[in-house]
């Protein structure tokens, strides 16, 4: 949901404006969740109240959240949103109706944009239309996204090449002795996996038909007159025929997991956990 190489630029080198404040506690908060799992310690412990430190600075956002429409406002509410999916606040309220007023669910108003926004958006888009699924089937509240007002196309699965066409060379400084840039290696990385086109978005669509999928059993569970399985009125024949359309399209998608972990292993690293 982030352009990586944008971030990196206005948090290193504020161009071509400072980070914004509230996304950078925001992905803070979040990186604070993922850590390698280790015993409880009192270093462990603070690394915990820091985080919830930062996840607290970063709710500032709900004070802005409908008075500014803005792309890191909408970043920012649904990092928040996932940090507490069960949550009572209204991230996910606001976060749905910043993306209304922002149009980031159809993609005919990305024409003016540039490749690296256009992508941004969708995979923006799609992290909101799986958040949304997501949190409605662990709530059993109603989803929000429907899949006739969603007209997005599937992201790529890897970093965009930038169009601004500057160059970490020209706002990097120089060493003392002028032959080598002092470029941070987190850019550094970024700049050749935009070169090599590595899938680094390739677990991030993938989880985009699950969540179809999961979108598929709401309709069914909740909207049964809309569910479009068969011809036949028949309640319980609609029900197997969503039973084994999906077990097909979850079988479909399992092996096509388990043949890219088996092509793509740097893409699923165990030993990360979320607290």
């Amino acid at each position: 949901m982030i352009d990586k190489r944008s971030f990196l630029m206005q948090y290193y080198y504020q161009h071509p404006q400072p980070l914004d404040r509230l996304l950078f506690y925001a992905v803070l908060a979040v990186g604070c969740q993922f850590l390698p799992k280790v015993e409880l310690s009192a270093e462990t412990t603070m690394e915990r109240k820091i985080g919830r430190h930062l996840r607290e600075k970063a709710m500032d956002v709900m004070q802005i959240a409908y008075k500014q429409s803005k792309i890191t406002t909408l970043q920012t509410l649904l990092m928040m949103a996932m940090l507490v999916p069960n949550s009572a606040n209204d991230e996910g309220s606001s976060t749905n109706w910043q993306s209304q007023d922002l149009e980031i669910f159809r993609e005919d108003q990305y024409q003016h944009l540039s490749r690296c926004e256009v992508e941004l958006r969708r995979r923006l888009a799609y992290s909101i239309y799986m958040w949304d699924k997501y949190a409605s089937a662990a709530t059993g509240k109603p989803f929000t996204v429907r899949d006739e007002d969603f007209y997005v196309q599937i992201p790529s699965t890897y970093e965009q090449e930038p169009d601004d066409g500057i160059s970490l060379y020209v706002l990097a400084n120089r060493d003392n002795d002028g032959d080598n840039y002092n470029i941070p290696k987190l850019l550094q990385q970024t700049e050749k996996d935009i070169r090599t086109k590595r899938s680094v978005y390739e677990l991030h669509v993938r989880s985009i038909p699950l969540s179809q999928m999961i979108s598929q059993i709401l309709v069914s569970l909740y909207l049964p007159k809309l569910a479009i399985y068969g011809d036949n009125n028949n309640s319980n024949h609609v029900g197997m025929d969503i039973i084994m359309k999906l077990n097909s399209e979850l079988d479909a998608w399992r092996k096509a997991g388990l043949e890219q972990a088996t092509t793509s292993p740097s893409l699923y690293r165990p030993g990360i956990v979320l607290y």
